[in-house]
């Protein structure tokens, strides 16, 4: 069976970090004894062609492959596992200083260049998501009044512009792995976004959505539970670069549709999706699109472009997870 980079994880035999994709999306466990993946097993063998080309990539943007010369995938692992072992994590940390038009502010995370060797794409910053700020700068009346809410929203930079926009009724922002969770909420904390109880007693994770940007923990597909508690009917997704692997296309769109599907649609429930051009082709995210009866429109951009996703009117939606 083909499998993605997540099966990487013990084979590399990093801690805490390796290589993966955009949190929010749950990877299908691999049949491993203890999470551990037998040495002998052949990776080129399990290993789709995307992960194998993205791990090819991210060997030559680390210097332990030569772009244009064939390397075997056991010496590109062994390479990476090598070079990771001699990167501290010290050598990760990065303070971003983001800026759009008036508002400033600084937020977390890891360094660029190591960005794709980690566990979550989320730890730090793409250009996807500062495209997306620049897009909502542009007009952030479109926002206003709106419920607001991030699908894999990492070191939370938009929702954070949006929430210092002060146009949304709400903004709240969500992601499916703890250490990117742990980010998100020192991010907002730090840059004003959520307001921790002081020494009367109140819960420290009680948030008033008018007032604090909501952090939530979702997995795409797993939904139920999130539309269950949030105290705001949400009619505007955004999310940036989250589509690493087209496996990744039905849960987003699947979470979507349900979150759009509750909707008031007098307020023109939408997902904005910036997108980045990595391993998936846009036609790939389209054509789920349109089969879970989701309609879009392009705002800005060709090869990395800017969507608008909408639900078409009189569509019997298909039950991905069954």
């Amino acid at each position: 069976m083909l499998c993605n980079f997540a099966t990487l994880r013990s084979r590399l035999n990093l801690t805490p970090h390796v290589v993966g994709f955009r949190a929010g999306y749950r990877k299908n466990r691999q049949t491993m004894s203890d999470g551990f993946m037998k040495q002998d097993i052949d990776l080129s063998s399990i290993l789709s062609p995307e992960a194998l080309a993205a791990l090819a990539g991210l060997a030559v943007d680390r210097g332990v492959a030569v772009e244009g010369q064939t390397s075997s995938t056991e010496d590109l692992v062994g390479g990476l596992t090598q070079h990771f072992r001699d990167t501290k994590i010290g050598e990760k940390e990065q303070v971003f200083h983001m800026k759009f038009g008036d508002i400033e502010f600084d937020v977390a995370g890891v360094k660029q260049n190591l960005g794709q060797t980690l566990d979550s794409t989320g730890l730090t910053i793409w250009r996807a998501a500062e495209h997306l700020c620049e897009h909502i700068m542009k007009d952030p009346s479109l926002y206003k009044g709106k419920h607001v809410c991030e699908l894999g929203g990492g070191l939370g930079v938009v929702s954070i512009l949006l929430h210092k926009l002060s146009t949304a009724a709400s903004v709240c922002c969500t992601d499916g792995d703890e250490v990117s969770i742990e980010l998100l909420e020192k991010n907002a904390e730090s840059t004003g976004c959520v307001v921790t109880a002081s020494d009367d007693g109140e819960d420290k994770d009680a948030r008033s959505v008018n007032v604090n940007m909501g952090i939530e923990k979702l997995y795409w597909g797993e939904h139920d539970e999130f539309l269950a508690k949030y105290p705001h009917t949400i009619d505007t997704i955004i999310a940036a670069d989250v589509i690493y692997e087209e496996e990744q296309i039905e849960p987003l769109l699947t979470t979507t549709s349900a979150i759009l599907k509750k909707a008031n649609p007098a307020n023109e429930p939408k997902l904005i999706l910036a997108y980045c051009r990595r391993n998936v082709p846009i036609d790939r995210v389209y054509e789920c699109a349109t089969r879970l009866g989701l309609q879009h429109k392009l705002l800005s951009g060709d090869v990395e472009p800017i969507v608008e996703f909408t639900l078409r009117e009189n569509k019997e939606i298909e039950t991905v997870f069954r």
